[in-house]
């Protein structure tokens, strides 16, 4: 038993064509925000290279200098600068 009959279907003449590419005003918010989202993430995970091996010797560093200019400036005082 073979079906001869034709089957339905729509053809792209058929379908009408959309005028622009619109889109609601909440599903915009929502897309362009998830956007700037994704954006920011990105560029903030770029700019956090910074390792604990890293931060822990940028700290140290910080430290040593500050207790040299606590130093410097004790001189200083004892001095009479």
């Amino acid at each position: 038993m073979t079906m001869t009959a034709p089957i339905p279907t729509i053809h792209r003449h058929d379908l009408p064509m959309p005028r622009a590419s619109y889109v609601h005003g909440i599903d915009g918010v929502v897309a362009n925000v998830a956007v700037a989202m994704l954006k920011w993430s990105h560029d903030r995970e770029a700019r956090a290279t910074l390792n604990h091996a890293e931060h822990s010797r940028r700290r140290q560093a910080w430290n040593s200098e500050q207790g040299r200019e606590v130093a410097a400036l004790r001189l200083t005082q004892r001095l009479g600068l």
